[in-house]
């Protein structure tokens, strides 16, 4: 077990790394959330290795200021790099769905705010073209 949480924590920090990297190309491109989901998902090896040096440059230190510092230090250069990278577009044999907690938790919470709140189904119509 410890060799998997270890694992489990290298895999979650590095693609966190990653896609908070390629957020910034991803927007000025366009590019919808469900469709970055489904680029980190199914290339997961991918964003795994470009977000892996990072984490492994600020989880190497024990005080929190000085990964602070570290990411700091190094992250404007992860999005340079994520903003030259063509990432692969033939997709992973194996995607991992590491998003579906979140999205699942989102949506649902999007449904209950819409039942709450009540608003008319133009507003709320509108609404879904403008997230989509």
């Amino acid at each position: 077990w410890p060799y998997l949480t270890v694992f489990m924590e290298w895999l979650h920090y590095s693609l966190f790394y990653a896609v908070y990297a390629f957020e910034y190309k991803w927007a000025l491109l366009g590019i919808r959330g469900h469709t970055r989901i489904a680029q980190i998902e199914n290339n997961w090896p991918y964003y795994f290795a470009f977000g892996l040096p990072i984490h492994l440059a600020s989880g190497y230190w024990q005080s929190l200021y000085t990964r602070t510092v570290a990411f700091t230090l190094l992250f404007p250069f992860s999005i340079l790099g994520a903003t030259a990278a063509n990432p692969p577009r033939p997709q992973f044999v194996f995607p991992i769905h590491v998003m579906y907690p979140s999205v699942y938790v989102t949506n649902e919470a999007y449904k209950l705010m819409r039942l709450i709140g009540g608003k008319s189904k133009v507003a709320s119509k509108e609404f879904d073209q403008k997230i989509r």
